[in-house]
């Protein structure tokens, strides 16, 4: 799109997480997600549960959302960290407390 512009909230995250698949015990399994690499965004790509947990905890900024027309813009929604205990964390948004994982974006 000519003239297009990306947002500048898209510019400071690092993963955007756009749709999860959780298991039978509600556990996340995977999420299909964006990588920012450098000033590029990569394409949609499938994360297993202890790649997405190693980015949270190497302190990138993940967040979950959903692609917008422009390529590498994105609505964004909260951010995503770890809860409870460092043997076997929980993955939910900013803000709930659950000791299920919780991202708050559709599930596959």
């Amino acid at each position: 799109m000519p003239g297009a512009k990306v947002s500048s909230s898209s510019r400071r995250v690092d993963v955007v997480v756009v749709a999860a698949h959780y298991g039978p015990d509600r556990r996340l399994q995977w999420v299909q997600a964006y990588e920012r690499r450098g000033r590029v965004w990569s394409d949609k790509f499938v994360l297993d549960r202890g790649a997405l947990v190693d980015r949270l905890r190497s302190k990138k900024r993940v967040q979950s959302g959903a692609a917008r027309a422009i390529p590498g813009d994105f609505e964004l929604g909260p951010a995503l960290k770890l809860i409870g205990r460092d043997g076997s964390p929980s993955i939910a948004v900013e803000g709930k407390t659950a000791g299920s994982d919780d991202l708050e974006v559709p599930v596959l």
